[in-house]
């Protein structure tokens, strides 16, 4: 599923810096914390676009919260960078293609 694949980013390159920082029991337990996190997050996001029959950020947006929640998610996707995938143009709109060719 796309959505899951936006989940997973570039952000575990930090990981030997942040246990430098944080030591390895403390790392440990913050990774453990912030993995726990993320899988609830990813329940309830497959959840929603199952029961949505979404399969990308923008289709689940756009059935739950309608155009002005599509266009709020995209500018946040812009603003924040946090995009890992390529931005195309399909069909007269912009979408995200995560882990596509």
């Amino acid at each position: 599923m796309y959505s899951a694949n936006a989940a997973i980013g570039s952000g575990v390159l930090a990981f030997p810096f942040a246990y430098a920082q944080a030591g390895w029991v403390l790392g440990a337990l913050i990774t453990c914390f912030c993995g726990t996190l993320l899988a609830i997050s990813l329940c309830v996001l497959t959840k929603a676009a199952r029961a949505h029959d979404a399969l990308t950020y923008q289709d689940l947006a756009f059935k739950m919260y309608g155009n002005a929640g599509k266009k709020t998610l995209l500018s946040t996707q812009i603003l924040c960078k946090k995009s890992n995938g390529e931005w195309r143009r399909a069909n007269g709109e912009w979408r995200l293609a995560i882990g596509t060719a």
